[in-house]
This record gives C-alpha cells, sequence and structure tokens, in this order.
C-alpha cells in the first residue's frame, strides 16, 4: 500500500509543477515581433525565412521561452542570442519546439533569432513563441545602433528592413570583421 501511495503523491506533484509552468502561446504576427530582412508573410499566423541573416527579434518578461520553428529540411542552424549571450540551434526536431530559456531572472529579456543557414538548406518556418502565462511580449529597440550590434547610427543612410538604403557617396558603411568586432570609424 505505501509504494501506491508514493507514487500517487509523486503524480500529484508533477501535474501541479507542470500546471504551475504554464505557457501561452504567441502567434507570428503579434506586433511586437519584429521581422528583419526576406520573410514569406503572405500567411499572417506564420513567417518563413527565406534567406541566411534574417532575423526575428523581441522582448519578452518571464523565466523562459519556446520558440515554434518548423524547418522542412531538419537541418538548418540559427543564431539565438537572449540578452546579449549568443547560442547555435539546429533545426532538427520533428515537432518544431525548442526551449530556448528556463529558469531566467523573473525581468526584462531580448530575444533574436537569425538564420546562418543559406536558402538551399530548405524553409523554416516560424509559427510563434511560448512564453509564461503571466508574461507579456514588449516592443523591441529598432534604433540603427541596435541593428548594427552597438556600431554608431549611420549618417545619412535610412535602415528598411535588412536594408540599409538611401545613404550618400560619402557615407561610410561599416562591415563586419573576421574578428566579431566593427572598425574604428
Amino acid at each position: 500500500m505505501k509504494p501506491l501511495t508514493l507514487c500517487l503523491l509523486l503524480l500529484v506533484l508533477s501535474v501541479l509543477s507542470v500546471r504551475g509552468a504554464s505557457l501561452r502561446s504567441v502567434a507570428a504576427d503579434d506586433p511586437n515581433i519584429a521581422y528583419i530582412g526576406r520573410f514569406d508573410r503572405s500567411d499572417p499566423k506564420q513567417a518563413v525565412f527565406m534567406y541566411s541573416g534574417c532575423m526575428i527579434r523581441t522582448v519578452f518578461t518571464g523565466t523562459s521561452v519556446t520558440a515554434v520553428l518548423r524547418d522542412a529540411e531538419l537541418k538548418n542552424f540559427f543564431e539565438v542570442v537572449l540578452d546579449g549571450r549568443l547560442s547555435v540551434l539546429t533545426a532538427n526536431r520533428a515537432d518544431g519546439t525548442y526551449a530556448l530559456a528556463q529558469g531566467l531572472p523573473n525581468s526584462r529579456h531580448t530575444l533574436e533569432i537569425i538564420r546562418r543557414t543559406e536558402w538551399h538548406g530548405g524553409n523554416t518556418t516560424f509559427a510563434g513563441l511560448r512564453i509564461d502565462s503571466d508574461a507579456t511580449l514588449l516592443q523591441p529597440e529598432m534604433s540603427a545602433p541596435s541593428l548594427t550590434g552597438g556600431a554608431q547610427p549611420i549618417p545619412g543612410c535610412t535602415i528598411l528592413g535588412s536594408a540599409i538604403s538611401n545613404c550618400t557617396e560619402a557615407t561610410r558603411i561599416p562591415t563586419w570583421t573576421s574578428t566579431g568586432r566593427w572598425p574604428a570609424s
């Protein structure tokens, strides 16, 4: 009888712990998710990464975040930058769910998901996020310094999506170097 009681107790505790960690879904068309680069947005509830360098950026509160990325070939690579910390994600799960972080401090966090693989790696569809049930998504910063890894705003240029355009001839556009730093101006 005691083993049965112990099993029931463990079952109840596991159900309660899962219930306490409930997540809510955030659709890909949430206005607080920014898309930088080329995405197929013909279906507003999902976004298909078209090329390497395409980025999704958002800010969220809470202690965890999960991305829903359906990869046609189960082989594409992504950089995940969470609060300035870089990790690499391989989109190789058939269910398409990737727990990007758990156990974070219950505060504001910045998240970027950047495709590394070229177009021939097949399509990856971003179907949204899952965050804590009491968490919120916030508008991400979209200024020139945030888009250029902390480099100064580019004088005389307008940033449109992932393209820098409307630049005067005298404008020097910084180039990312193999050292991982922007060159001095």
